[in-house]
Formats: structure tokens, sequence, C-alpha cells
């Protein structure tokens, strides 16, 4: 938390001094991401592709999961809930994330994806899951003691098998881990 406040105060100095370009996603756009392994413990990255763009959100899927584990209907129902009943409740009640944030974008990126959890052999799974550590630069994320990678946006990752990508245990998931980038802010 305090190495996430310092950058913060930097960043806050070095956008006053010289604005960022804002980072603006475009509807078939793709990007490759950093997701953790949860079986491994290692990071790996996964190309997903930009699906729908809403008010306050872009949702992202993995390649490989589109039409197999999630339909264009799935994406229109979990940007719609978002935007019209997540955001604007969890924004009343506990405030606002970090806008713009690190990309300096005001919109929030949801990747949907095959979580790597061991699913099934473990016999259970991720529904989905917020890190803190993609509000940090890449280069400060990789240094010890996180070890990790950062995506540099506002972001959640939520899992598509085996859970239902729009189903009220996803939504409600994803209304969860908001709060926990809200409380983070």
């Amino acid at each position: 938390a305090e190495e996430f406040h310092r950058f913060r105060v930097q960043s806050k100095v070095s956008r006053s001094l010289s604005p960022q370009k804002p980072n603006r996603d475009i509807l078939g756009d793709q990007k490759n991401f950093f997701a953790y392994d949860f079986t491994t413990g290692n990071y790996y990255t996964t190309q997903a592709t930009l699906r729908k763009v809403g008010g306050h959100c872009y949702v992202y899927v993995e390649n490989s999961q589109y039409n197999v584990n999630v339909s264009t209907a799935n994406v229109n129902t979990i940007a719609n809930t978002f935007d019209s009943q997540i955001y604007p409740t969890a924004t009343s009640y506990f405030g606002n994330e970090w806008t713009p944030g690190i990309d300096n974008d005001e919109k929030i990126t949801i990747l949907v994806l095959d979580i790597k959890d061991g699913w099934p052999s473990s016999n259970t799974f991720f529904q989905g899951y917020f890190s803190f550590l993609d509000e940090l630069p890449d280069i400060s994320a990789q240094q010890p003691p996180h070890n990790a990678r950062s995506n540099e946006r506002e972001m959640f990752y939520m899992d598509c098998y085996p859970a239902y990508a729009a189903g009220d245990k996803f939504l409600e998931t994803l209304a969860h881990e908001f709060q926990h980038m809200i409380h983070l802010h």
C-alpha cells in the first residue's frame, strides 16, 4: 500500500508537468495480458480481443474462449450490468476507484479468461480476482518483494470455465472485485 501511495503521488506530479496520452482502446483491439497461473505460481501471457466498449468498462475476452465459453450475448450482459448496476451501486456506497489511474483512462478493463486454477483436477476454481499490482508500472511489479507482472491498467480477471460468463455468481464476483479496487484507492 505504501508503494502504491508513493507511485500515485509521483504520477500526479509527473502528469501535472507533462500529461500522458490517455489509453483509449478501440473495439477489436488485440492485446497481450499478463495473467497469474495459480497452479504454478508464475505469470504467463495470453492474447485477448476487445469485444465491448461500455460507458465504464472495456470487456476483453481471451481469444481461445470466445465462442467457446463466452458469447457475444455474455459480453453484452457483462458490460451492461457493470455500467448500469455494479459501477453506480459500488461507487455510491464506497466511493471511486483511482481514476483515470495508471493508464490515464477512466474505463476499467474486464478480462474474461479461463483462469489457470487447476480445475477440474483440483475440484476448486477462482471465479475472479483483482490485483493491485496492475496499478503499478510493470518494472515496479517485477521487483522484490512482488516478483510479479503488471498490465498497467485498472482491471479484473474473470473466469469463464467452469464459471458461467455473465451468470449471477460471475456478476456478484465482479462487483466484489470492484469493491477491492475502490478500497485500494
